[in-house]
């Protein structure tokens, strides 16, 4: 009876998803230049196939150890390697991997976020600012970009929109316990030539903020606060240049939860 019934799962899963149930297990070590082993740096990776429901946002995580060891049960293409004290680090695999060893790099390249008291262009502009919800994020809106703030039970949507309705790109903003999808930004970089990324700070709260163009010459950001986010995809080069032209001159305010 037990034979037969994992015989029927394996038949099923072949059937409906035409590849394996589950995606292969990842390991793995993560070291320092002068080849220390690190422990306590975040690692994680989406099903991004849909092989294990749902489609999107399902995420696999693990710390590594003492040895600077960690295990994924199952992962997408892109990898992300995290820890507040290194450069964040995301490599792009196969799905066939099972094994990847990096090395990070020690914190170097941090995007400073002024405060909106010390930023000059926010006390000069500060009627063209938009205010966003914790932590308080001002981003000034240029007179060709139209805005648009939706709200919900749940999240609040502040939307920055460029170009004609033929060719329009998007600023997106979304802020709330469970607004923004990290996921979003795997879809991006696996098939992007090239991207970069970084920590952004904002007083004592760190983003990750990633970056890249892809294959067919599109640009995309992605500012990640964890379950919130500020984001554009597949948007022209124009439109991108706008977009982070607003964010460079942005401010933030501290404000206690």
């Amino acid at each position: 009876m037990k034979s037969s019934t994992q015989a029927l799962l394996l038949f099923f899963c072949a059937t409906l998803f035409s590849t394996t149930c589950f995606g292969a297990e990842l390991t793995g070590t993560v070291r320092a230049k002068d080849g220390r082993t690190l422990a306590g740096i975040s690692v994680y990776s989406f099903d991004d196939r849909g092989t294990i429901a749902p489609r999107q946002g399902r995420r696999f995580y693990e710390e590594t150890d003492a040895r600077g060891r960690f295990r994924l049960a199952n992962h997408g293409r892109a990898i992300y390697f995290q820890h507040r004290d290194f450069q964040p680090l995301t490599k792009i695999i196969d799905y066939s991997a099972s094994r990847v060893d990096v090395v990070l790099e020690a914190e170097h390249d941090v995007w400073d976020v002024p405060n909106c008291a010390s930023s000059a262009e926010y006390q000069k502009n500060k009627d063209d600012y938009v205010e966003m919800q914790y932590p308080s994020i001002f981003l000034p809106r240029p007179r060709e970009v139209h805005f648009k703030r939706v709200k919900d039970e749940d999240y609040v949507l502040y939307i920055f929109v460029y170009g004609p309705s033929e060719r329009r790109n998007a600023l997106q903003g979304w802020f709330g316990p469970y607004a923004a999808d990290e996921s979003v930004s795997a879809k991006s970089l696996v098939k992007s030539t090239t991207f970069n990324e970084r920590w952004a700070k904002f007083g004592d709260l760190k983003a990750l903020d990633i970056y890249g163009q892809t294959t067919d010459g599109k640009h995309w950001r992605y500012l990640s606060f964890g379950t919130s986010a500020i984001f554009y995809e597949d948007a022209s080069q124009e439109a991108a240049s706008i977009f982070d032209d607003m964010l460079g001159k942005s401010c933030h305010e501290t404000r206690k939860l």
